[in-house]
């Protein structure tokens, strides 16, 4: 048998990767090469194969989700791609996570002379034959970025008294999504949890310190693979004071926990009186205040609203009254204060009483007018221990009952009709039911401020709470008028509406306090605005 060198496939090399591309990690931005290396070996032949060590192997690079790569910057990748047609292919400026790279290799054959050494001439010329196991495919390695870390949120500068607690929150994120994790710092040195100190290694810090001191307050922020981790927020100043006589105040809808200015925000009664006045525009509106630093000995002036005028006539005016009491130091105290809108007295102009409350119970509460009628007057509102007065006209609303100090019955009941409601004890909403606690009983422990529905209001500060809020949260409505007649102004008890279309003025509420506040003075009218409003000073 005679052996021949063809020129056909089956005397073609088989191709092989003596190198293959490995995974890579590199920073954002950063640079890097994979390498591939692939020989193309012929089998042994008799006689030997004249083609040996001649043709090339030419290379193609891939991505495996977005296809073959060609040079020059490429925006899906988010790199900049060269050697993409060579064994060595070059990613830069790369900032896309998890690139999975492979290579094709394959062999192309090349023409050689025969006989060997002659000229490669028509008819004499041989070609190698392709590689019989063309093309081979590389493994896959992985492009990783080092994610970055970034400051999203930087603490803010806060003074305390001594021993009070003092919050500071901070944020940050990857670059890819994963999380960070927090270490903060007092005076530049890493702090940790203890009797004074907790969310040490959590983005939000508690922290109280026992004596008078200026300190400064940062987070450190890191990553277990971001190449810039640690980074650090700005520091906040941290000033721990004598305790002051601040109080703090939270304004929210009881029903849904809205915002509702003033919202959020703290004075110092050594610098001026707190005055807050209602806003008719703010449906279940409730003003929680609290004393942040120390017990407060304060003077409050309270008024309700008056009753609306109406045909010339005036409405009764709002009972005023003022009275002192000690604030406790992180206690809440309500202040609901009425309007001719809401919370209101009776239809047709009764105007809206005013009610104190600590935690759970029924401090004060002053009276409001009557709504005047088309031909006479509304009665005023009694301020704290002061019955309410008859509207004018006949058949006109009578005035709110009187009711000692602290004999107030522990139910209260809802207007109806011209016939006036009554406030109860203690705060009355609707949401009390599904605590699974008394209406007068107080929050367990230390509480944020919860809705009608439970839902905690985040904003709100963790001091002791009780008050229920909800629909049924502002009780002692005036009497309904209708017509020409006025209507009832709110109260502890409600004022009557006037009645039979005479057109006569509706009952002013009557006030009351529970026994425990130093009642200074108090009388039937004072306050002629349709807004109620409150007075708190220091006494010390």
């Amino acid at each position: 048998m005679i052996s021949k060198q063809t020129t056909l496939e089956l005397n073609g090399p088989n191709i092989s990767f003596t190198t293959q591309p490995q995974s890579v990690t590199i920073n954002r931005s950063g640079s890097t090469s994979f390498t591939a290396t692939a020989t193309a070996t012929f089998p042994v032949q008799n006689p030997p194969n004249p083609a040996t060590g001649t043709g090339s192997i030419v290379y193609q690079w891939y991505e495996i989700s977005f296809g073959a790569l060609s040079a020059g910057s490429n925006s899906t990748l988010q790199a900049t791609i060269s050697g993409s047609g060579t064994n060595v292919l070059t990613i830069s400026n790369a900032t896309r996570n998890n690139l999975e790279f492979y290579v094709v290799a394959d062999y192309v054959p090349s023409a050689y002379s025969q006989p060997p050494g002659s000229e490669v001439n028509v008819g004499t010329a041989r070609s190698t034959g392709n590689a019989t196991n063309e093309p081979i495919t590389s493994n896959t390695a992985t492009l990783t970025i080092r994610s970055l870390i970034s400051v999203t949120q930087n603490p803010l500068n806060t003074s305390v008294a001594v021993n009070a607690r003092a919050n500071f929150s901070a944020g940050g994120s990857s670059s890819d999504g994963t999380p960070v994790s927090y270490r903060w710092q007092l005076n530049n040195d890493d702090i940790f949890d203890s009797s004074n100190i907790s969310g040490s290694g959590t983005s939000n810090l508690s922290v109280s310190l026992p004596s008078v001191s200026s300190n400064t307050v940062r987070a450190k922020i890191s990553h277990p693979t971001a190449s810039n981790s640690p980074i650090f927020t700005t520091s906040a100043n941290f000033t721990v004071v004598n305790p002051r006589q601040i109080i703090n105040f939270e304004g929210y809808r009881g029903n849904t926990g809205d915002i509702i200015a003033p919202g959020l925000g703290s004075v110092n009664l050594f610098d001026g009186p707190y005055t807050n006045t209602a806003d008719p525009n703010a449906q279940n509106r409730i003003l929680s205040i609290y004393a942040s630093e120390k017990d407060l000995f304060v003077k409050i002036t309270m008024a309700s609203a008056a009753g609306a005028s109406r045909g010339g006539f005036a409405g009764g005016e709002g009972g005023v009254s003022v009275f002192e009491i000690t604030m406790l130091q992180n206690i809440e105290y309500i202040i609901r204060l009425g309007s001719t809108t809401y919370p209101q007295g009776g239809k047709n102009g009764g105007g809206g009483a005013s009610f104190l409350f600590e935690r759970a119970r029924t401090i004060a509460v002053c009276g409001a007018g009557g709504g005047a009628g088309t031909k006479g007057p509304g009665g005023n509102g009694g301020g704290i221990s002061v019955s309410g007065l008859d509207g004018s006209g006949r058949n006109s609303g009578k005035g709110g009952i009187f009711f000692a100090p602290g004999t107030l019955p522990p139910v209260g009941f809802d207007a109806i009709g011209a016939t006036p409601g009554r406030h109860s004890t203690c705060a009355w909403g609707d949401q009390w039911p599904s605590t699974g606690l008394s209406r007068c009983s107080n929050f367990p422990g230390l509480s944020q401020a919860i809705t009608a529905n439970l839902a905690v209001v985040n904003f709100t500060a963790p001091i002791k709470r009780g008050f229920k809020p909800g629909n049924l949260g502002h009780r002692g409505g005036g009497g309904d008028g209708s017509g020409n007649d006025g209507g009832g102004g709110g109260g502890n008890t409600g004022g009557g509406a006037a009645t039979g279309g005479y057109g006569s003025g509706g009952g002013g509420g009557s006030g009351y306090h529970d026994g425990s506040i130093s009642l200074k003075s108090t009388k039937s009218g004072g306050n002629t605005s349709t807004n109620g409003y409150i007075i708190i000073e220091s006494l010390l």
